[in-house]
């Protein structure tokens, strides 16, 4: 089980829950407003809005309702209209501003090998490209990497590549290199990791680079059928014809759509779903935007009368919203909660529907959750009965690649849906043509959804203070810290032992509700603030998008380029590159991509006009490696078509197989992030002794 420390109380549970069903048997006493609550639950309604929403599209091919574009808005004024005529209250549109995609079509037109005209439908990524039945010639470039140009002219023409963004790299860096040999632009074959259903299944994920370096795909069958006509050719590429529509436009308008059911007291609970999507996006996310109207309506119907308010809010940009960004996901989420500072200290929770509500093959319920609200998201959700899965698991800490984030990272604690056992399933089709209402729908874990989902509602509302268990946290935190590789590792260990007892206190006192009277208000604040402390002095991100703790990545930036020196000293030259060099920040990529590619998307992050969105601040510096992996290439395996040696006549050069001036840079560069290391070590130590000394005060000055 995918759980933390402070969760393996719950391992013989779940054990025996896998052979019972999930939830054993009905839980006696259920409370009321639950009881009625389920008993409203429906799939007829909440169906019938995904099935409407999947239907909004800018392409009538393909669908695609994108950010700020003519669909998105469409499908705002439904979901308008549709919060008013459940009964939700103070329902609002709310303009954001937005970089919008418009999506209408694209098509290559070509002579096959029998000499029929065919015709290959495409899928544009979020890039600016549009033109109708142009003569252009299209090349194949391998994977799109420096070393596939080699010989090929790609200037003024379309340039053919396979990809696997699962295992490989993102879009943006071969659709990125090509602009700077003048392609026209590229069109990816996903030949592995995502989009393998079938060979016509097409799809596309968002960019992550600049709109004048467009990008389409194809399925792979057609792909198949393009490579196969140009490695037949006498020149090594054929004449097509391109037809394309895919506009993008800088600050154009998009709706958060609000709806509230009001409380009676102070605080609120928030439901949050993004509602754009690619291709028809029955799962990602007008399955989830129906789920989250059907709990809404349900709530209603049953006459729930809460003493928080649930405020429901559908956000535009989810997938895409923000041209040349790192972080060009979840936009319309951190516009909206930044347009609402409020939200911040009066939000007890959040939980976020991001798909993850109807799967046939799924074969557990897995959650994410804020390391500080797991145990609760466990606990909670554990006995909701009529579960079709075979267990229950909850994954802290949350992923940045659901809109939960944005709230997390303000000291909101988040709840997000999903699934467990459909890695397979996501990859295959998400994002693509095959992402409709017949591949995913599954009654029972549609109802199941909503009742797990709106229980978790109803079980925070019913609370006076958020239940929070900062022990999870840092149990977590102990696990990362390396006391051979970690200067200062014993003083950070000393202070996380303290938090963790100061955690444990807070938690003891929270489940005891042995605060004082009146003080809940105070109690929620500060919780936040220690939540959010969290996050801005303990929290990181890696080059590849994983949350780490501050230290972490110091910590194993210093031990892989140690590797790398010791593996260049044993005459292992590939294994460091390929091994060490390789996982160190942004270097994964050094080894196939020119440096004028490398360090576009560093400054991207850096640069003086980069827009980070969610993700400022996260990513402080990069260790600058491509000029030593490209040195060691240059003394062990040019290739031929640029140096006629062959490979026992490069190593034959002694002064080109000591490597002595990588190797001195590696040294300069280790000493680096030692140096970095240490100092996150340092300042983590006093962060941590700061929060365990506000966690004291909130238990002394609020609690009996």
């Amino acid at each position: 089980m995918k759980k933390t420390n402070a969760l393996t109380k719950f391992a013989i549970v779940f054990a025996f829950a896998a052979v019972t069903g999930c939830g054993g048997d009905p839980v006696e006493n259920t409370p009321e407003p639950l009881d009625a609550f389920y008993s409203c639950i429906s799939t007829e309604y909440p169906l019938s809005v995904a099935e409407a929403l999947s239907e909004f599209g800018t392409s009538a091919r393909f669908g695609f309702r994108t950010s700020g574009s003519s669909a998105e808005r469409a499908a705002a004024e439904y979901l308008f209209d549709e919060m008013q005529m459940i009964g939700l209250k103070n329902v609002t549109r709310e303009k954001l501003a937005v970089d919008s995609w418009e999506f209408a079509d694209a098509e290559l037109v070509f002579e096959n090998s029998r000499g029929d005209v065919q015709r290959i439908a495409m899928a544009s990524y979020a890039s600016h490209f549009v033109c109708e039945d142009e003569e252009t010639v299209l090349v194949y470039a391998g994977r799109g990497t420096h070393d596939d140009y080699i010989g090929i002219e790609a200037e003024g023409k379309l340039v053919l590549i396979d990809i696997n963004q699962k295992e490989d790299w993102w879009i943006n860096w071969p659709a990125y290199q090509a602009s700077l040999k003048g392609a026209k632009a590229v069109i990816a074959i996903n030949d592995g990791g995502f989009f393998q259903y079938s060979g016509d299944t097409l799809g596309v994920h968002n960019i992550r680079g600049p709109k004048g370096a467009p990008a389409f795909s194809v399925a792979s069958g057609d792909g198949d059928t393009l490579k196969r006509l140009i490695a037949d050719s006498e020149a090594g590429e054929i004449t097509v014809r391109l037809t394309a529509d895919s506009r993008v436009e800088e600050n154009k308008a998009a709706y958060s759509i609000i709806g509230e059911i009001p409380g009676t007291a102070d605080g609120a609970i928030l439901m949050v779903a993004h509602y754009d999507g690619y291709f028809r996006a029955f799962d990602r996310n007008a399955s989830g935007v129906g789920a989250v109207l059907g709990i809404a309506k349900a709530l209603v119907g049953s006459g729930y009368e809460p003493q928080k308010t649930i405020r429901f809010v559908f956000h535009p940009a989810g997938e895409w919203g923000i041209s040349d960004s790192r972080y060009d996901w979840a936009r319309g989420a951190y516009l909206t909660l930044n347009n609402h500072p409020e939200w911040v200290e009066n939000a007890f929770a959040v939980v976020s529907i991001d798909g993850g509500v109807t799967s046939n093959i799924a074969e557990g319920t897995e959650i994410n959750a804020s390391w500080e609200i797991s145990d609760f998201a466990m606990t909670a959700g554990y006995d909701v009965e009529g579960s079709p899965f075979r267990y229950f698991d909850v994954v802290c800490p949350d992923s940045v690649w659901i809109e939960g984030f944005s709230y997390a990272q303000k000291g909101i604690p988040v709840i997000c849906s999903g699934f467990s056992g459909i890695d397979e399933q996501i990859e295959e089709v998400c994002h693509s043509n095959m992402d409709v209402e017949d591949y995913f729908y599954n009654e029972d874990a549609f109802i199941y959804a909503q009742k797990l989902y709106g229980t978790y509602l109803i079980e925070f509302d019913r609370l006076p203070v958020k239940p929070l268990d900062y022990v999870v946290l840092f149990e977590c935190m102990l696990e990362t810290i390396d006391a051979n590789a970690t200067p200062g590792a014993e003083a950070l260990a000393n202070a996380v032992y303290d938090a963790a007892d100061a955690a444990r206190e807070l938690s003891r006192k929270i489940e005891g509700g042995n605060w004082e009277q009146g003080r809940e208000e105070a109690i929620n604040g500060e919780l936040c603030r220690i939540s959010r402390t969290v996050q801005e002095k303990l929290i990181t991100l890696t080059w590849d998008d994983k949350i780490v703790f501050a230290h972490e990545r110091y910590q194993r930036n210093a031990s892989m380029i140690e590797e790398a020196i010791g593996a260049l000293c044993g005459g292992n030259e590939k294994a460091a590159v390929d091994d060490y060099l390789a996982e160190v920040d942004l270097n994964g990529y050094a080894r196939y991509f020119d440096r004028e590619t490398y360090d576009y998307f560093v400054n991207q992050v850096f640069g003086a006009g980069a827009v980070n969105s969610w993700g400022n601040g996260y990513i402080r510096d990069n260790v600058q490696l491509h000029d030593v992996i490209w040195g060691i290439r240059q003394k062990t395996e040019l290739p031929a078509e640029e140096d006629e040696r062959s490979f026992e006549d490069e190593r034959s050069f002694e002064d080109e197989q000591s490597f002595i001036s990588e190797m001195a840079t590696l040294e300069i560069e280790l000493a680096d992030q030692q140096k970095l290391l240490k100092g996150a070590v340092s300042q983590m130590t006093k962060d941590v002794i700061s929060i365990t000394r506000a966690i004291n005060r909130l238990v002394e000055q609020s609690f009996i």
